[in-house]
């Protein structure tokens, strides 16, 4: 069951950052109001099973008492953080100016996801 709810887990993370990295560049060029609710609802179900399918698997797996779980922890707060900032863009439909903006908060995230899996996958410390 565990495994089942890590591909889970994985599938949920891909659509979340798939869906916010499509809403960094929807914001530049300017979106219709009906495309901006979609993507926030399926940015808003990435981030859901993300943090309760990974939840379920921090509290079966007994990573609690781990260093590298709460470094992970404290990271996708952030990340969580930007899905925010993202997401208040998109319902406010404010245009995203410069292309500068959007490559960075694309690179910060991808950066994020990168350190994330390291944390995981690898469980350093």
């Amino acid at each position: 069951m565990y495994e089942l709810i890590k591909q889970a887990h994985f599938i949920a993370i891909f659509i979340w950052i798939l869906s916010m990295l499509v809403a960094l560049f929807s914001l530049k060029i300017g979106t219709s109001g009906g495309f901006s609710k979609a993507l926030r609802g399926i940015m808003s179900i990435g981030i859901s099973f993300t943090w309760l399918l990974g939840a379920y698997m921090a509290y079966f797996g007994g990573h609690y008492s781990s260093l590298w779980f709460w470094a992970k922890l404290l990271i996708v707060f952030g990340l969580s953080g930007l899905h925010g900032k993202i997401a208040g863009q998109l319902r406010k439909n404010e245009k995203i100016n410069s292309y500068t903006s959007v490559i960075s908060m694309s690179v910060l995230t991808l950066l994020i996801v990168v350190l994330v899996l390291y944390l995981a996958l690898l469980k350093p410390f």
